[in-house]
């Protein structure tokens, strides 16, 4: 089953500890504990983990699967750049 959890004190450095292949390194070479510390400090930002059978997993603008996923939790894309689409839920 696959979930979304909101990044927290319990579950942040697992997330952060997450890389890609070295193949995928070529392409998404920024570690997620960049987009961690940026998260904290982005107005409005709150970040989640993808949980595939209560374990943490990746995304990115090409995964299309996650983004099937956002989508029917009720994500929207409120902007991007090259590699990434930048959603927001609204409650």
């Amino acid at each position: 089953m696959i979930q979304l959890k909101e990044l927290n004190a319990d579950n942040w450095l697992e997330v952060a500890n997450l890389s890609v292949s070295s193949r995928q390194k070529e392409i998404f070479p920024i570690p997620n504990v960049y987009w961690i510390g940026i998260s904290r400090y982005e107005e409005y930002t709150t970040l989640f983990s993808i949980i595939l059978d209560e374990k943490n997993i990746g995304h990115r603008k090409t995964n299309f699967p996650a983004g099937k996923l956002y989508e029917s939790l009720g994500f929207t894309i409120t902007d991007e750049d090259d590699q990434d689409f930048f959603r927001r839920l609204l409650l």
